[in-house]
Formats: structure tokens, C-alpha cells, sequence
């Protein structure tokens, strides 16, 4: 009908396993998006790109506090034997062998210090800097998510009045024109029976009448809203595009900035 949408698939992007597809383009699969509330996929979306923040900032934590206890417990390492050695009865060259693998553990043990210093100033940091410039949180919600929310909604919101008033008017012609077909049913009947009085056959045909009147009414109704829900098709859907886009962007940068920390 008339207010058939084009097959333009917002959420392809944002679905689970979709490394088996060849494309990341959110247009490719079948079309959703532009059905009532599914835009909500895109605004978790947005969502969930501050909650990845905070999972790769506990993530480096992690790291960073794995580097720095290795580093201790080798220096640890590296002083006691040392000293057991120091007090031993080891001596000579051997005993400079022995002090040899400490310093070796030693430099082990500067290197993952180093390491736990890098990912603090070059990817902790960054990543936690990254998140502030591109959310800004609120009292309950990141600024960015009730953005997301609020346009799509507003967008959709006047089409969606439209599509309900088409599905109503769907509703209230396929009763109608059942009502009318059983009336018409009656009549049929009515007609080829001899027995039945003129009075009561002119009362069917009244029925069948009105019925078929009303059918035909709703029938004008449906395709009036059927038009007026085309006439906002296409702004419809260049306004849900170019919100989509701007937040496909605000996605791909984070994906970037994600594939060079990682």
C-alpha cells in the first residue's frame, strides 16, 4: 500500500553476530526501523557506547593492577634471594651469577612497572577523557541518550498519530465490509424465499442497504488516511535517516577511537 516503507534496515550495525555478515552497513537487511518505538535499538545503542567506556576502563584497571603486583612480587623475589644469597655460603664468581638473575628480575620487574605507567598515561587516561567529551551525564541519563531518545521521538511522534489512525481505519472497513457481506448473504436468501412476507424482505434490504452504505464509507476513510499517512512518508523517513546517521557517526567514532586503544 501506500505507506509501505523502503527496505532500509537502521539496526544491522547494532545486532549480535553480525561478523558473519560482509557489511556493516545498517541498510543492508530488512526494513524495521521505521516501525513505532524500534529507533529505541539505536538510542541503547548510544546508551551502551558509555557503558563499553566504563568496561574498558575497568578492563586497563585490571591490567594496570596486574602489571604493578607482577612487578612487586618480582622485586620482592629478587631481594629476598638476594639477600639469602648475600648471607649464604655461596661465593666468587657463582655468587655474581646468582646476583646476576636478581638484576635480570629487577629490570623484569622495571619493565612491567613501566608498562602499568604507559597504560595509565596513554590508554586509561585517554579512554577516560575520550568518555567525558563525548558524554556529558545528568541527574539520571547521559545527555546524549535523552538527545537520542527525544529527537527520534519527536520525529516519529506525528507519524505514528497517522499509522494509528490508518490501522483503525483498517479495522473499522474490514468490519464493515464483513457486516456488509453477511447482510448482502441475508438478502440473497431472503429474496429466493417464497415464503417470506414483502414487509420482511423490504427490511432485509433496508439492512443490506445501510450495510453496504457503511462499508463503502469506511472504505473512503481507510484510503483518505492511507493518503494522508503517504503525503508524510517521505519527511518521515529523511528526518529518521538523518537522525539515524548523526548517531551512526557518533557510533563509528567510538568504534575507531576503541580499535586504536585496544
Amino acid at each position: 500500500g501506500p505507506s509501505k516503507m523502503p527496505n532500509y534496515n537502521m539496526e544491522a550495525a547494532s545486532s549480535k553476530g553480525r561478523e558473519n555478515n560482509n557489511s556493516e552497513n545498517p541498510r543492508d537487511a530488512a526494513a524495521t526501523f521505521w516501525d513505532i518505538g524500534n529507533y529505541k535499538k539505536t538510542v541503547k545503542r548510544v546508551d551502551d557506547g558509555a557503558k563499553l567506556c566504563d568496561d574498558m576502563l575497568t578492563m586497563i584497571r585490571d591490567r594496570m593492577e596486574l602489571e604493578r603486583a607482577y612487578a612487586r612480587s618480582l622485586k620482592r623475589w629478587a631481594s629476598d634471594w638476594r639477600s639469602s644469597i648475600q648471607n649464604g655460603p655461596e661465593y666468587g664468581s657463582m655468587e655474581e651469577s646468582w646476583q646476576a638473575c636478581f638484576m635480570e628480575a629487577d629490570e623484569v620487574a622495571n619493565l612491567h612497572a613501566d608498562i602499568r605507567e604507559k597504560l595509565l598515561s596513554k590508554a586509561y587516561d585517554s579512554v577516560k577523557k575520550w568518555k567525558k567529551d563525548h558524554y556529558h551525564k545528568s541527574m539520571m541519563h547521559y545527555k546524549e541518550t535523552r538527545d537520542c531518545e527525544d529527537n527520534f521521538s519527536r520525529i516519529q511522534k506525528p507519524w505514528a498519530k497517522r499509522f494509528d489512525k490508518v490501522t483503525k481505519a483498517k479495522k473499522d472497513y474490514h468490519s464493515s465490509a464483513k457486516a456488509a457481506d453477511n447482510a448482502n448473504k441475508q438478502l440473497n436468501s431472503a429474496e429466493s424465499d417464497n415464503n417470506m412476507a414483502a414487509e420482511q424482505v423490504k427490511k432485509v434490504r433496508d439492512k443490506a442497504e445501510k450495510s453496504t452504505k457503511e462499508a463503502n464509507k469506511a472504505k473512503e476513510r481507510y484510503q483518505e488516511r492511507l493518503d494522508d499517512l503517504s503525503t508524510c512518508n517521505d519527511n518521515y523517513q529523511k528526518s529518521m535517516t538523518e537522525e539515524f546517521d548523526r548517531w551512526q557517526a557518533f557510533e563509528e567514532d567510538r568504534l575507531i577511537f576503541f580499535k586504536e586503544m585496544l
